[in-house]
């Protein structure tokens, strides 16, 4: 029998929500001098102790956190306790095997709040630098291991899936739009009609500004996305029967597969987007192609 290597051994660790979920949570909410032994004695703000914890830290100064956050709460322990967030009263010695959701939402609640707490500006830089951004990166790292990443809006977290042509267009549109494109793909929008529309209608109203350009370059594309906008209640009301752009075929439809439909629309939007960042290497083959083919051969 042949040896495995480390790297065989680590392929068969794989992801592990449970493991996973265990690291988190005792990072978090465990001492820190268990959780960063070494750290701690290096920290030098007076606000941390041996045996507090990060989750302390921010219940100490979670009056302080951003109101993107907190709202208008002004203790962490309401504050979870109105969200229904149980993660706090869990003992380290029989946590529970959690399911992908509860560990989804581990992970945005921890790094909401460690982000919070890094905006207070309570703690100076190098205790941020040795305690608080580490965990926010451990956050993100072990959501890659389960192919997922973490977008933000004001301090606020969610976990989404890594879905590379969305990141991509995200990345060539504004700060609102980049997070609507993303947020599309999150697990609490699945079966959200009204939440999926919404994100479609935000897509949708950037590309009609785009729309000639869109055409040029893929018109198959552009006649089915601005049709399927345009006829399945996303910018018009056509599924009730009073209303003027009333069209039987969507009023038909069940929301199961109007849901399919917006998902069919959503990978449309993100070809669209992709396809239009092409626009200024086309114009410059265009300009540049009748001299590029002058000579021998093809």
């Amino acid at each position: 029998m042949s040896r495995k290597s480390f790297k065989d051994i680590l392929q068969e660790l794989g992801f592990d929500v449970k493991r996973e979920f265990a690291i988190l949570w005792k990072e978090f909410y465990g001492a820190i001098e268990d959780q960063f032994p070494r750290a701690i004695y290096m920290c030098t703000s007076s606000r941390i102790r041996q045996d507090h914890s990060l989750a302390y830290l921010c219940q100490d100064n979670f009056a302080i956190f951003p109101t993107s956050i907190r709202k208008t709460y002004r203790n962490l322990f309401d504050y979870d306790s109105a969200c229904n967030i149980t993660f706090a009263s869990l003992s380290s010695w029989k946590l529970p095997i959690p399911d992908f959701d509860t560990y989804l939402l581990l992970c945005e609640y921890i790094a909401t709040m460690l982000k919070g707490l890094r905006s207070t500006n309570v703690l100076p830089a190098s205790d941020i630098s040795l305690l608080v951004s580490p965990s926010i990166q451990q956050v993100y790292d072990s959501l890659s291991g389960c192919g997922y990443t973490m977008i933000e809006q004001d301090c606020v977290c969610q976990a989404v899936p890594n879905d590379i042509g969305a990141i991509e267009a995200a990345k060539s549109v504004d700060k609102a739009l980049c997070t609507d494109i993303m947020r599309y793909g999150h697990r609490s929008l699945k079966g959200n009609i009204d939440g999926k529309r919404a994100v479609l209608n935000s897509v949708c109203h950037h590309l009609e500004a785009k729309r000639d350009v869109l055409t040029s370059l893929s018109p198959r594309i552009a006649s089915a996305l601005f049709n399927i906008a345009n006829q399945l209640d996303v910018r018009h009301n056509n599924m009730a029967p009073e209303s003027p752009k009333y069209k039987p075929f969507a009023g038909s439809l069940t929301e199961g597969q109007l849901e399919h439909w917006y998902d069919n629309l959503y990978q449309l939007c993100i070809a669209s987007i992709l396809a239009l960042e092409c626009d200024g290497a086309l114009e410059e083959y265009k300009v540049n192609q009748e001299e590029m083919n002058k000579g021998r051969g093809n």
